[in-house]
């Protein structure tokens, strides 16, 4: 995905903090553990992804749009990354999975090939399940 333009940061703020509003606190269980050869992360990922997950990224995609900021078009894959660059590395055959409350939606910024990320704020989500 491209970098995104400083001016079009305030819209991007003022779309998170909308659709949060809107948005539906969700619990994720992660009960699936992987490796994408292609790019060689190591992940924990929902089996069954919850539809207030769906609606959120539908939303955030389409004000991100909205904005300008082109979007990345391929399938949705929620996924919490472990590791990068293990290509090699098998995933455990089996784990204890985990459920993550998700309450809140946040702009992250990344600095690109440092690992580094910066939170540029953060809104919690409108409504409890």
């Amino acid at each position: 995905m491209p970098a995104v333009a400083q001016p079009q940061v305030p819209a991007l703020l003022q779309a998170a903090a909308t659709v949060a509003q809107r948005g539906q606190a969700f619990e994720l269980l992660l009960d699936r553990a992987a490796v994408w050869q292609h790019g060689g992360i190591a992940h924990l990922a929902p089996s069954s992804i919850p539809p207030a997950l769906v609606a959120l990224q539908a939303a955030l995609a389409g004000e991100a749009a909205r904005c300008g900021v082109v979007f990345d078009t391929r399938p949705y894959a929620p996924h919490v990354t472990l590791a990068r660059r293990a290509e090699r590395q098998t995933p455990p055959a089996a784990f204890a999975p985990l459920r993550w409350a998700a309450r809140d939606v946040a702009l992250v910024q990344s600095a690109l090939g440092t690992g580094r990320y910066t939170v540029l704020a953060r809104w919690p989500l409108g409504r409890a399940q």
